[in-house]
C-alpha cells in the first residue's frame, strides 16, 4: 500500500505504536541487561558521548530469537512485502538497550548505538512524530535496501536525524 494514501491520522497512529512498542520491549529486555563491557567501550568511545555510552546497556540472548512485533503483518502489508524479519537480525535497539540475538561484533553495535543516539537525541515522539510527517512526502518505491527496509520511512528517518543534529557534529552532542 502506497503510504501517501493512508491518512495522516492513521499514519500517526502506527507510528505511535511502533514507539510504545519499543517503550515495552525496552522495559522487557533491561531488567536482564547489563551495561556496556570496557572492551566494548573503548572500542566505540571515539565516536559517541559519554552520556550515551553510560546509558547504554546489551543483551545477548544465546539461542531466543525476539518474535515479530504485534504490527508485524501490517507492516509488511504498509511496506509491500519489504518490512524487516525480526528474527534474523543481528541486533535490535529499545532506546537505550541493545539485544543481540547471537553475539556482540563492532559492527552491530555501532549500529546499534547510532539507532539509540538517535532515540535520545530526539526522544521517540519528536523523531517518530517528524518521520510520520515526512512518510508522506516521500514517494513509495517498490524498492528495498538490501536490509529489507522500507526506503521512504528509512529516507524520511535518516532526513530527520540529519537535519536534527547541529552542523559540525555527528553523534558526540
Amino acid at each position: 500500500m502506497d503510504p501517501v494514501e493512508l491518512p495522516e491520522a492513521r499514519v500517526c497512529e502506527m507510528v505511535s505504536g511502533v514507539a510504545a512498542y519499543l517503550r515495552r520491549e525496552r522495559e522487557l529486555y533491561f531488567r536482564a541487561s547489563e551495561p556496556l563491557s570496557t572492551g566494548w567501550r573503548a572500542a566505540v568511545q571515539d565516536y559517541f558521548s559519554v552520556a550515551l555510552l553510560d546509558s547504554i546497556k546489551t543483551i545477548i540472548l544465546k539461542g531466543a530469537r525476539i518474535p515479530p512485533p504485534p504490527f508485524y503483518a501490517e507492516a509488511m502489508a504498509f511496506s509491500s512485502g519489504n518490512f524487516p524479519d525480526f528474527v534474523h537480525l543481528a541486533s535490535i535497539t529499545y532506546l537505550d538497550v541493545i539485544v543481540f540475538h547471537y553475539e556482540i561484533t563492532l559492527r552491530t553495535l555501532f549500529h546499534g548505538l547510532v539507532h539509540a543516539a538517535q532515540m535520545a537525541f530526539l526522544g521517540l515522539d519528536r523523531l517518530y512524530g517528524a518521520v510520520c510527517s515526512r512518510v508522506r512526502e516521500v514517494p513509495f518505491l517498490d524498492r528495498h535496501t538490501s536490509r529489507g527496509a522500507c526506503l521512504p520511512v528509512r529516507h524520511a528517518f535518516c532526513h530527520v536525524a540529519v537535519s536534527q543534529f547541529p552542523r559540525g557534529r555527528w553523534v558526540r552532542a
